[in-house]
């Protein structure tokens, strides 16, 4: 029996791809292996991101460490974005067997028996981004579950478009089916993921539609949503988050605080509608943890807007920052500008709002210091980690024999330090 390893980089949506691809092959009657755990693999399948110059430079070197402990007569794969957007760049790489791109991705199985069977010319079919089956047994409390793909919006700075294409929304049959299942066997939450997932439209419906209608056909799932982009928050999106089975965990892309820079960037939107939309968001659920996106040193930012971010940025008070230094990508609209912003400037930038992030982030969980919150758990190391509905990773004091698997249980959280929460298990209802 063939032995595979998965490695996923980036966002929760290459994740979900990562189990699926896992799954098609497990069925097929190879044995999924760790890679970094002892067993080398016979198949090794590096699934790449390509958002910023750092995932390029990520991607590369699981691959050039693949390569390095291949055994004879192993293959090493390369998928994902970066394989879909700089083919001949991963080709030239020593070791590496085949690159397959995001539009083939789906039939990367079919690609790699072909292969293996001594067709060693492999034109892989490019076919629908839904084909994935999607897996029974997700590997997390919190199962992925995949409703759109690709993005048509026309950001200066991004490389997603090239990477995945246009807009593409999953069936809604497909996915009420797939939900259904999963609360079936005991799930108690999904994650519903996208690259644009506010531009999810199936026929007529939209998010807010399929939200309804998934919390109409199921009893007790909890549904967090990952990244949603601000034109997409509208007046219905507003009313359906407001039930409490929507977790009040909000991604919401800012990129900067500068009305100028946004322009630039080619964002639909103004600093006073994005703090309209937040200043609703807060009504309709006041103990959200709010996070972001934000770049530093894009090209002709100056220090006023920078400053203007900072303020944007205390102002608000979101509970997590993702902070991104600025790197020209090939074949975006803002690389014909030139990258103006010295490196050392956008360290400086970068540093000061990780800094600013922490700081936000303890106050957020501090919030919630002796409070009963509910929280879905999963291993970690020895002990298990409990995900509340807003966010918060609690690290459970004492060990426990008991299996929390799936399971979604009060826990008080009982200490709040820099970087970690702990919490212990709490009976009654949640506060």
């Amino acid at each position: 029996m063939k032995t595979v390893a998965i490695i996923s980089h980036g966002c929760k949506l290459n994740q979900y791809e990562g189990e699926a691809i896992e799954e098609s092959f497990s069925e097929a009657g190879f044995r999924i292996v760790d890679q970094y755990k002892g067993t080398v693999p016979d198949i090794i399948i590096v699934n790449t991101c390509t958002v910023t110059e750092k995932s390029d430079r990520k991607s590369r070197n699981t691959i050039l460490r693949a390569s390095r402990i291949k055994p004879k007569g192993g293959l090493l794969v390369v998928t994902g974005c970066y394989a879909q957007t700089d083919r001949d760049t991963l080709k030239a790489i020593e070791g590496v067997d085949l690159v397959i791109g995001n539009t083939e991705k789906p039939n990367i199985l079919d690609t790699i028996q072909t292969y293996i069977n001594g067709n060693k010319i492999v034109k892989s079919k490019s076919i629908s981004p839904f084909y994935y089956p999607d897996p029974r047994y997700p590997k997390r409390s919190r199962a992925f579950v995949k409703i759109q793909d690709g993005c048509s919006g026309s950001c200066s700075f991004c490389k997603v478009p090239i990477a995945r294409g246009r807009s593409k929304s999953r069936d809604y049959n497909d996915i009420k089916s797939y939900v259904m299942r999963l609360s079936e066997k005991g799930y108690r939450e999904v994650v519903l993921t996208g690259i644009n997932l506010g531009d999810y439209k199936w026929q007529d419906m939209t998010l807010s539609d399929l939200l309804f209608q998934l919390l109409k056909c199921t009893k007790n799932l909890r549904i967090r949503l990952s990244s949603i982009e601000p034109p997409f928050f509208e007046k219905e999106l507003f009313s359906i988050i407001g039930d409490k089975r929507i977790a009040p965990h909000f991604h919401i892309p800012l990129q900067s605080g500068s009305d100028r820079i946004l322009r630039l960037m080619k964002r639909p939107y103004t600093i006073d509608e994005y703090k309209r939309i937040i200043s609703k968001l807060k009504k309709a659920r006041p103990k959200s943890h709010i996070a972001t996106d934000v770049i530093v040193g894009f090209p002709t930012e100056n220090e006023e807007d920078f400053r203007n971010t900072v303020e944007v940025i205390e102002e608000i008070g979101f509970a997590s920052l993702h902070v991104f230094k600025y790197s020209k990508r090939k074949g975006t609209g803002v690389a014909k500008i030139g990258d103006d912003i010295t490196y050392q400037t956008k360290v400086q930038r970068s540093n000061q709002l990780i800094k600013l992030g922490e700081m936000l982030n303890y106050q957020y969980r501090s919030h919630f210091l002796g409070k009963k919150l509910p929280a879905i758990f999963e291993r970690y190391n020895r002990g298990w980690q409990g995900v509340t509905d807003n966010y918060i990773k609690v690290r459970l004091e004492g060990l426990t024999e008991q299996s929390l698997d799936r399971e979604i249980f009060p826990i008080r959280i009982t200490r709040v330090e820099n970087n970690t929460t702990y919490g212990v298990l709490a009976c009654g209802i949640v506060d």
